[in-house]
């Protein structure tokens, strides 16, 4: 088995290029120190003066400079040598009672005899930890082994969170059963369309749909796109469920916009038609001037090779959306396996599309995730991740990897508001989440710089 997840990958690719070949299982059905670190996190994340110790500095001497010459410095301005880096001719000292660092400096970089003189800066760890109370739940996220698997068999989100969170000016489209917009750890991260006016009855925007304030429902045929199945929230939930609001767990993103699109029903099916029309529903909203990044496609079928559906997808690329498609449960190889046949639309040969495989908490493939050496590009988490669960659906019931023993998922309580479960479809929304994340760090990046 080939570890998929490169150690010397930088961060942004640990979601993992998937190595191809792995010879293929049975597989599933294709439906498609929080505490510890706390402080740090809210220090790192504050924007303000850099933090350094109070009494002491660093102070470099000119070369040549001798030890002696130093020292009379030092006791000039009053100050202790706490220790030395000869070879770098630097001084670590303390200064005397009641002088201020700033003052410091100033006298010290007036020395004839001193090269320069700076604060002894305070540094701390490089990994912004959200407050949220399951995050220790999330091996998907960072990984220390808490599953039972390897440590650092993560997408090493916190290490990216340093440098960016997302923003609330990008929009992830989720095209599956709907979302829980009401969900207490996603309605802050919910597209709103502000050009209609809720409830009145009218299409305010022109657009052909009477108040889709959160998106459309195409299976139903309305514009309110609540999932009744659950699939939906729990892929929304990866992208970007609501990050260090106290609450349930966090996203790739922290802050994000989910837009839906719901084509299937409440029980996890619907007509190619559907998809097509979401696909062109989301096309007009970005000729319009939403920033819509990419769809999130945890769906598909094998075998089922749609002319229409290619052409909507290659249509999306033209107007520069990503299109992110889970690669399928039956653990079979989508380039040449004839028995099972290709699962689409992550078998389409289009640039913008990017097929992902599910890995598990030690970086290998998931026995039930299709692969293949070309048409499946890379491999993200996919096995027993905690996401949300929609109000009114039972999809914590019998999920595979489930464990009773889940404080968050009581048995047979209907109030669950998160659940574990596992696929492809749980995947292809952590490739979703990075893209948008990738495109906050950098507007300007067009669908192929993303991509790449």
């Amino acid at each position: 088995m080939v570890n998929v997840l490169s150690k010397s990958l930088p961060f942004w690719l640990m979601l993992v290029f998937l190595a191809a070949g792995f010879s293929p299982s049975a597989g599933a059905i294709y439906k498609g120190d929080k505490q510890k670190n706390e402080k740090t996190a809210k220090r790192q994340s504050a924007k303000g003066k850099a933090e350094y110790k109070a009494g002491e500095l660093l102070v470099k001497f000119k070369p040549h400079v001798p030890d002696h010459a130093k020292a009379n410095v030092h006791k000039l301005h009053g100050s202790k040598k706490i220790k030395g880096f000869p070879s770098l001719h630097i001084d670590h000292v303390k200064l005397r009672s009641g002088l201020s660092v700033e003052k410091a400096l100033g006298s010290y970089k007036k020395d004839p005899n001193v090269e320069y003189a700076e604060p002894n800066y305070i540094a701390y760890a490089s990994a912004l930890i959200p407050n949220d109370p399951l995050f220790g739940n999330l091996w998907n996220l960072s990984n220390s082994g808490q599953t039972g698997g390897t440590a650092g068999a993560d997408i090493q989100a916190p290490d990216a969170w340093d440098l960016t969170t997302g923003a609330n000016n990008i929009t992830v489209v989720v095209i599956d059963t709907g979302v829980d917009y009401d969900h207490e750890d996603l309605a802050g991260n919910m597209w709103v369309n502000t050009l209609e006016v809720p409830g009145n009855g009218i299409d305010d925007d022109g657009n052909g749909y009477i108040d889709d304030i959160y998106g459309i429902d195409v299976y139903n045929g309305d514009s309110d796109p609540v999932d009744d199945n659950g699939h939906g929230a729990h892929v929304s939930g990866t992208i970007g469920a609501v990050g260090n609001n106290g609450l349930g767990v966090a996203g790739v993103n922290w802050d994000v916009n989910i837009l839906a699109c719901k084509f299937l029903g409440s029980n996890g099916s619907g007509p190619t038609d559907g998809a097509v029309q979401c696909l062109e529903y989301i096309r007009n909203l970005k000729a319009r001037g939403e920033n819509i990044v990419t769809t999130s496609n945890s769906w598909g079928c094998h075998g089922c090779y749609s002319q229409a559906l290619y052409d909507a997808i290659d249509a999306q690329r033209q107007s520069d959306i990503l299109c992110i498609a889970a690669a399928g449960n039956a653990g079979c190889n989508n380039d040449e396996d004839v028995a099972v046949q290709p699962a689409y639309p992550s078998s389409y040969y289009l640039p913008n599309i990017i097929s992902v495989a599910a890995t598990d908490h030690n970086d290998d493939r998931a026995g039930f995730s299709c692969y293949g050496r070309r048409s499946v590009y890379v491999g993200a988490p996919g096995v027993d991740i905690v996401s949300l669960r929609a109000e009114g659906t039972d999809m914590y019931v019998g999920t595979l990897g489930y464990n009773p023993g889940d404080n968050f998922v009581p048995p047979n309580d209907p109030g669950a508001k998160y659940y574990r479960s596992s696929g492809t479809s749980m995947a292809a929304p952590h490739v979703a989440g990075l893209a948008a994340l990738v495109e906050s760090q950098d507007a300007n990046r067009d669908w192929r710089e993303v991509k790449n």
